[in-house]
């Protein structure tokens, strides 16, 4: 037996072209829209990075004061640090009056009376009476033995109309790391 095609293949041919033309037409339309999108990623990409950096700078901009206060905090740090420097090599410097004054009447021998001590820097100036001058040399030998000075010298030494020895002497002190 035979088959007979009832269906004109002109509408075979029109059937199959129309939907060659659907299946061409979803194509290009989804070419389209992705082609659309493609495209306008970087543009959402530019538009958000920029954004952000405005966010950034806003932010940013907001960091100077904070900045400013670093600024200032450290340059305080810098002086303090400058001020900490010299009361360090000042203290360094610095003679302890107190017990130099005990070690100096530890010194005073019997027969010798101090007047007056004078302070100024690293040198001690004495003025004083003794009975003799043995007296004044072992006061100089005495204050050679205390441990912050350095050189004793004896400037003078008179009798006065009494019969009393009136003496002056200079004495220098270590400073600083001369001391031990």
């Amino acid at each position: 037996m035979k088959d007979i095609n009832l269906i004109p293949a002109d509408y075979i041919r029109k059937k199959r072209r129309s939907r060659e033309i659907v299946v061409w037409g979803t194509f290009i339309i989804i070419g389209i829209i992705l082609l659309g999108v493609l495209l306008s990623l970087p543009y959402y990409m530019i538009y958000s990075l920029s954004s952000l950096d405005k966010s950034l700078e806003s932010q940013i901009k907001s960091l100077d004061p904070v900045q400013k206060d670093i600024d200032t905090l450290t340059q305080m740090e810098n002086e303090i640090k400058v001020h900490n420097d010299v009361v360090k090599l000042l203290s360094k410097e610095r003679v302890p009056a107190s017990g130099l004054i005990e070690d100096i009447a530890g010194c005073v021998p019997t027969n010798l009376s101090i007047r007056s001590l004078t302070l100024n820097g690293k040198n001690v100036s004495l003025e004083g009476q003794a009975r003799d001058n043995s007296s004044i040399v072992i006061f100089a030998l005495n204050l050679r033995s205390i441990e912050i000075v350095k050189d004793v010298s004896i400037k003078s030494s008179a009798a006065d109309e009494s019969g009393l020895l009136t003496f002056q002497m200079d004495v220098t002190l270590k400073v600083g790391g001369e001391a031990k």
